[in-house]
Formats: structure tokens, C-alpha cells, sequence
């Protein structure tokens, strides 16, 4: 079955907007923060509102104190003036281009013109541009609106952000026979207009169209409509749980949008589950999960990353060690996600649903491969065997709930303290263990091991932080990204690529050894690349080739490393 989705689907940018400061405030304020009406038109995320202690009021009597966010909607001056007048702090995110309407209509309401709104009836836009026209606006829906109307001198025509282009035309033209004037401003939202573009193009080459959004969200609706007059079988669905109740047994191509408030774990969510339910009994999809759900694929790059590291840097090979390199990740990646799986549901529902269908197996060879890796490493000697039971420990206590000063405290709480400390294990397991019972002639052989391990971990799992930062957020986590932004986080990680190449091209330079000069560059050279270009990529990429990608960063160093022994 193929997917098709569309390259508009996900939060229009000020409705992105109005949310990044809802969330921003409400990890600041301390006291009472509101929005006024439902922030958006989505019931989930009304819902995840809620749980961080943000209410959606209808009236400014039912806060006493506090902030009071306005929607993206904007509100009417009276509104506004009525909030001041109770004391409280306003936090306009009226969406920008909703505000310039209200200028227009309100600019038109001083000269003494007559004032058109093409829109929905009771709107909260709608209703903000009336409040803007001094309640003298006429409200217009279809073209045939038009006919009743008695002839005007000079008027303007204004439509509201998310109205129908094709409509908004019909009546722009109906229009112009009443007046004298008329002042026809385009003030569709041009993220609106390609949506519903989009959909049309879509529908009419999809046997089955889904189109993502909260039932009351207008725009979703119009999407609804639009994509009914050209594909056969369209549904509008709030959640992914809506989706069971479809056939896709005979469906070739499925497309999916969604309405401006839809956000994009949820969209992501969608597309996966479907995926999930058209593949979920292929022999492909079940091997494809224990390689990349489950973690085998990235325990093999643990195993050949070991293995590069010992041929490059210790002119040697020993199988056992990069096994148990690749079971302390294939079991530490897995408990870790068994612990806390409803976290993932935000960002990777399919690997969410596969996790929770094979959780038995999962825990099973999670667990045989932790007590596999341990008298495996205790063979390598004493220092293995710590080393290795210290790394494990504190994997496995790295999302566990502790009791601090009569709190609840976890490692994984401290933003930056995943990329930070899973990159560390690395570098302990495969770049420090292989090295306890050897002595480096050169500071630089044995330091660009662990270095080496450490970019790789650190970068990719930055990678996945900025793939994942929406859904991060709505779970309520602290990452780099989050913290600091995408930009900040990838610059900061640039950073730390170029300062451990320095390093290493600098102790290669030393022993005179082309091929660590190569190891140096090609690992921060291909985490460059993959920063440049995730980094800017607004669409969540929870797919097989991201995760190729990104984990593939840890098969980079083979290249040198098998340059190494042609060379011997």
C-alpha cells in the first residue's frame, strides 16, 4: 500500500506559534495561565493542555489572577479591554496575519466604508473581525448571499484566513455588481490556499484520502469537502484509535492531510499506524521491526563500530568484545524503551504498537542479553567485568524514579543528560574496555576510540532529539532542542564535531597516520551533513532511512579500519 502525505499536513504557522508560547509559558509562570477559548481546535491537544495545568476559559470572570493567552483567532477589542479591567496579564498570540485583518477592517470602520466578511458564522475569527468593525460588518458564506443585498457606495471585502479560495472569488464577483467600489483584499492565508490545493490534487489520484483534524476545526471540515467531491472514500479521523474501523484491504494509495491545527506527532501518528495496519502481518514488516524497532540493526552498528575501533587503534581483533558491545545496546536500548513505552507513541507509533505486540520476546532477549555480556566481559578480565556492570547499572537506572530530598528524581529528566550519557556508554563499552588490558604507545591511540564512539552516539542522538521535538514536548520532555531550539542545539553540536576533529586530526597528525586522519574527518564530516540537512527538516522523518542514517554513523570508521588491514 502506498502513502501519500501531504507536504502542507501540520500546524500552520500561527497557530505554531500560538502553542510555542502556551508551552513556553507554561513552563515559567508560576502562577494561573488560561487561554481563552480552547487554543486550538484539537480536542488531544486541548486534552495535553489540561494535564499541564492550562484551562481554556470562556469568560475573563473565571480567572482571578494570572495570564490569559489569546488564540491564534485573536479576540474582539471589547474583549480585550474587558480582560485589563479584571487585572489580568495578556499574552497576545493572535496569529499575525489574523491581526493585519483586523487592522484593515478596523482602518475601514474609521473612513466610514462598508465593511464585507467572507467566513463562517461564529467563528472565533470571524467573531474577533466583527468586534474590529464595530458590529457593523455583513457576514457573508456563499455567493448567493450576495443577490439579497441592497447597493452600497464604497466598501471593502476581507475573508477570513482558512475561508475557500473558489468561494471567496464567487463572491468577490457577485459583489462588485452592488457597489459602486469595492476593495477586494486577499487575505487567505497562503498556507490555507495550498492546503486545500493540495487535497484536491491528492483526492483525485487516491482511492482512499484521510484527512486529520478535530471535528469542530473549520478548516478541517472545508478540507473534508473539498477532498469528497474527488476521492471515492474519505474519513475524517481525530486519532489514529479512529482507524481500526477502516478496510485498507483493497486500497492501493491512501493519502493524508490535515487542518492548520492538527500537529505533527499526531499527523506522524497517523501515517504510521496506517502503515502498521497494512504491513503488520508481512513476514518484511516483521523482520524490518526486530532489525530497527527493536534495536538489532543499531546493536550491529555497536558490534561493527567495536570492530573498527580495535582493527584501526589496536592492530587487533576480539570477537567477544564487540559482542558485547552489541548486546549491552540491544539490552540497555530495549529495557529503557520497555520502561517508559507510552513516550514513544508521540513520535514513533509504529515502533510503539510493534514494541507493545512483541513485548514478551522483546524482554526476553533483552534480558538473556544482559546476562550474556556479563561473564562474557568477565572473561576479558576483572576491570571488563566492573567497567561493564558500572555501564549497566547506570543504564538501567537512567529513567528508574530515585528518591532525592523527598522528590522523585531521574538521570533522564536533566535536559541533555540522554545525548550526554548514552554517548559516555558508548565510549566506555567500545572504545575504553577493549583498552584495559593494553598499554597505548601513543595518548591519541587510546583516546580516539571513546572519542570516536562518543561523536557517533552524541550526534545521532541529537538527531533523533530534533526529529522528535514536538512530540517530545507534548510528552513533556526536557531535550536539547526543546530547551534551546533546533538552530542552537545542531550549532552546539557542530561545535563539538569540530573540536573533537580538531583533536583527533591533530593526534593523527602526530603519529604520522593517514588512515586516523581519515577516521578523524569522516565521522564529523557525515554527522555535518546529516545536521544540515534534519536539522531544517520541519516534517518528522520516522522512517527506515532515518534510522539508516543516523545510526548508520557508527559504520563510517569501517572504511579506515578495513583500509587498515589491506595495507598491513
Amino acid at each position: 500500500m502506498k502513502i501519500i502525505v501531504a507536504e502542507s499536513a501540520g500546524f500552520c504557522w500561527g497557530v505554531r506559534r500560538a502553542m510555542d508560547r502556551t508551552l513556553t509559558l507554561a513552563e515559567t509562570e508560576t502562577g494561573n495561565v488560561a487561554t481563552l477559548g480552547p487554543l486550538i481546535h484539537n480536542t488531544q491537544v486541548v486534552d495535553f493542555l489540561k494535564e499541564r495545568g492550562i484551562q481554556a476559559i470562556s469568560n475573563p470572570s473565571e480567572l482571578r489572577n494570572g495570564t490569559v493567552i489569546i488564540r491564534a483567532h485573536g479576540t474582539t477589542p471589547e474583549t480585550l479591554q474587558l480582560l485589563r479591567d479584571h487585572g489580568l496579564h495578556i499574552c497576545n498570540a493572535t496569529c499575525p496575519k489574523v491581526g493585519k485583518v483586523q487592522g484593515i477592517v478596523q482602518g475601514a470602520l474609521k473612513r466610514g466604508t462598508a465593511i464585507f466578511i467572507a467566513g463562517d458564522m461564529d467563528h472565533a475569527e470571524v467573531i474577533s473581525l466583527q468586534g474590529y468593525a464595530g458590529g457593523t460588518a455583513v457576514l457573508l458564506q456563499k455567493p448567493e448571499q450576495v443577490h439579497q443585498l441592497s447597493p452600497v457606495g464604497k466598501a471593502i471585502l476581507v475573508a477570513q484566513t482558512t475561508f475557500n479560495r473558489e468561494t471567496y472569488e464567487r463572491i468577490a464577483e457577485h459583489l462588485e455588481q452592488k457597489c459602486d467600489q469595492l476593495t477586494v483584499h486577499h487575505t487567505i492565508c497562503e498556507s490555507t490556499n495550498r492546503r486545500q490545493t493540495e487535497v484536491r490534487e491528492l483526492a483525485s489520484r487516491a482511492d482512499a484520502m484521510i484527512i486529520v483534524g478535530g471535528r469542530h476545526s473549520a478548516n478541517t471540515c472545508r478540507l473534508v469537502e473539498i477532498a469528497s467531491e474527488l476521492c471515492p472514500a474519505v474519513y475524517h479521523v481525530e486519532t489514529e484509535s479512529e482507524l481500526g474501523r477502516i478496510d485498507f484491504t483493497d486500497v492501493e494509495t491512501v493519502a493524508v492531510s490535515a487542518g492548520a491545527s492538527s500537529p505533527n506527532w499526531l499527523i506522524n501518528s497517523i501515517v504510521q499506524t496506517i502503515r502498521f495496519y497494512g504491513s503488520r502481518d508481512s513476514l518484511s514488516f516483521r523482520t524490518l521491526g526486530w532489525l530497527f524497532h527493536a534495536h538489532l540493526y543499531r546493536a550491529a552498528a555497536a558490534f561493527l563500530l567495536s570492530t573498527a575501533m580495535q582493527l584501526l587503534f589496536m592492530d587487533t581483533w576480539k570477537p567477544a568484545l564487540s559482542l558485547i558491545a552489541a548486546l549491552y545496546i540491544f539490552s540497555i536500548t530495549n529495557l529503557n524503551r520497555l520502561i517508559e513505552l507510552d513516550g514513544i507513541r508521540y513520535v514513533d507509533p509504529v515502533r510503539f504498537h510493534f514494541i507493545r505486540e512483541h513485548r514478551r520476546g522483546i524482554l526476553a532477549a533483552a534480558l538473556i542479553s544482559l546476562l550474556l555480556q556479563i561473564p562474557l566481559a568477565c572473561q576479558q578480565g576483572t576491570g571488563a567485568c566492573i567497567l561493564l556492570m558500572a555501564a549497566c547499572g547506570l543504564g538501567l537506572l537512567y529513567r528508574i524514579h530515585l528518591p532525592f530530598s523527598g522528590k522523585s528524581l531521574r538521570i533522564f529528566d536533566i535536559p541533555g543528560s540522554k545525548n550526554t550519557l548514552h554517548a559516555l556508554a558508548w565510549a566506555l563499552v567500545i572504545g575504553v574496555l577493549p583498552q584495559l588490558d593494553t598499554v597505548p604507545g601513543f595518548i591519541g591511540t587510546a583516546m580516539a576510540p571513546p572519542m570516536t564512539a562518543f561523536m557517533v552516539v552524541f550526534t545521532g542522538s541529537i538527531l533523533f532529539d530534533i526529529r522528535d521535538i514536538q512530540g517530545d514536548r507534548f510528552h513533556g520532555k526536557e531535550t536539547l532542542p526543546i530547551l534551546i531550539g533546533r538552530t542552537r542545539t545542531a550549532k552546539l553540536t557542530t561545535l563539538i564535531l569540530i573540536l573533537f576533529m580538531a583533536v583527533l586530526t591533530g593526534f593523527a597528525m602526530t603519529e604520522g597516520n593517514l588512515l586516523h586522519g581519515l577516521n578523524a574527518i569522516g565521522v564529523p564530516v557525515y554527522g555535518f551533513m546529516l545536521l544540515r540537512y534534519f536539522a531544517g527538516n520541519r516534517k518528522l522523518a520516522v522512517s527506515i532511512w532515518f534510522e539508516l542514517a543516523a545510526d548508520g554513523m557508527a559504520l563510517i570508521p569501517l572504511v579506515p579500519a578495513l583500509l587498515s588491514i589491506a595495507f598491513r
